[in-house]
């Protein structure tokens, strides 16, 4: 089992991804309500959109990776991005508890794919339909989310008071 301090490390660096998270989310609604009003559908609102699409999922996947790196650290070399996700929907007795429902995996999943076709797609030919449908589920992928990973600090802090064994809380 983790020590204390290791545990209220990793409580803070998820709480870090979830002010990130959360400025994202306020900076997407922001370029909503601006610039893309402003710019209509052009190759530059696509742009726009899949920049905030594939920051919103690296900073989920920012966080995955450090609960991973914690608890169990063994990932698949080859499809770990994949792997990681999933993880996050398994509770590992007398490890970690799940982190994520299979409703929030399903949503992920189609900005990690995103993310994947922008990375190694160059050109600047973006499919409206698909962008107008990770625009819609913006939001849901970001509230589900922030919440699955506040239970989840929630659980760590019981862990935390175990391993203590105080019946008390550490400042958080």
């Amino acid at each position: 089992m983790k020590e204390n301090n290791e545990i209220q490390l990793l409580i803070e660096q998820l709480n870090k991804n979830l002010v990130i998270l959360g400025s994202i989310k306020s900076q997407f609604h922001s370029l909503k309500e601006k610039e893309i009003k402003l710019l209509g559908q052009s190759p530059a609102v696509f742009m726009l959109y899949s920049d905030m699409f594939v920051s919103m999922y690296t900073c989920c996947e920012t966080a995955f990776v450090r609960i991973s790196q914690f608890f169990e650290n063994h990932l698949d070399s080859e499809h770990w991005h994949k792997d990681l996700l999933e993880r996050m929907t398994l509770e590992i007795k007398n490890i970690r508890p799940r982190v994520l429902s299979d409703e929030t995996i399903l949503v992920l999943d189609e900005y990690l794919r995103f993310r994947h076709f922008k990375r190694y797609y160059f050109e600047f030919k973006y499919d409206p339909k698909r962008i107008a449908y990770l625009e819609n589920r913006f939001d849901e992928a970001v509230d589900r989310v922030q919440k699955e990973l506040k239970e989840f600090i929630g659980k760590l802090k019981i862990m935390q008071k175990k391993i203590r064994g105080d019946g008390t809380a550490e400042a958080s």
